[in-house]
């Protein structure tokens, strides 16, 4: 049986993605949650449990019994970038170091970081053009899917059809930050070229889900009905 990976990126809606998987996986073969970095470093405690949702990196199958498949969210990686900057200076979490946007797009915590996560390869410096193509294999070999947060709705139609969920995939917005500082036109040429492998992921991961999308057949009556009754469901249970 295939055992589910979601790949929980941070800053890529998982906080709401999460609240999908745990209610279709909490009764059927259990759900294990990886966000302790030991547990991502180390492996699960159950390497036979249904399905995973964490921030571990492609290469986490290896620690699993059965035949793991990802699924995950990329998101537009300047936007991506911006936003995980200020949620990290909200939380507090910047280490001294980084001091501006810039500090932060060569720092750990933002250089490629998408890129980083969905090639498995976390020391990509000086060897981005390899990583990325490696990264693009591992989309088309190890990858359920991996959608643009943007489309996150159509995403999520893709999902209930290619995993067989037994559920509508209706959920709440989380840890949505209205009050970001808008980027200026100099951060975003700033960011374009530091960031140029992970755009070009980003782009191709755009272009086959599209593909992808196209081929599934689920049409703009079913989305339309979807969000329609997602927003039913956030009127209806607002917890």
């Amino acid at each position: 049986d295939v055992q589910w990976l979601f790949m929980h990126i941070p800053k890529t809606a998982g906080t709401s993605f999460r609240q999908i998987v745990q209610r279709e996986y909490r009764n059927r073969g259990g759900l294990e949650s990886v966000y302790d970095p030991d547990k991502v470093k180390e492996g699960p405690r159950n390497q036979m449990a249904r399905a995973y949702i964490g921030h571990f990196r492609f290469g986490f199958h290896q620690h699993l019994k059965g035949n793991g498949r990802y699924v995950g969210f990329m998101r537009e990686p300047i936007g991506h970038a911006w936003s995980h900057y200020h949620f990290l200076i909200e939380m507090d979490k910047l280490p001294r170091a980084v001091s501006s946007f810039s500090d932060f797009l060569r720092n750990k915590y933002g250089y490629n970081l998408q890129l980083r996560f969905i090639s498995g390869v976390e020391d990509i410096e000086g060897q981005e053009g390899m990583v990325l193509e490696q990264a693009k294999n591992n989309v088309r070999d190890h990858f359920a899917l991996l959608a643009p947060m943007e489309r996150f709705d159509e995403a999520l139609l893709m999902m209930q059809k290619r995993l067989d969920w037994q559920r509508t995939p209706v959920y709440h917005r989380a840890n949505e930050r209205p009050y970001k500082p808008m980027i200026s036109e100099a951060d975003i040429d700033l960011a374009r070229p530091i960031l140029k492998w992970e755009i070009e992921l980003y782009e191709d991961v755009c272009q086959r889900f599209d593909r992808d999308f196209r081929d599934a057949n689920i049409g703009a009556i079913a989305l339309k009905e979807f969000k329609a009754f997602n927003q039913a469901y956030r009127r209806f249970d607002p917890y």
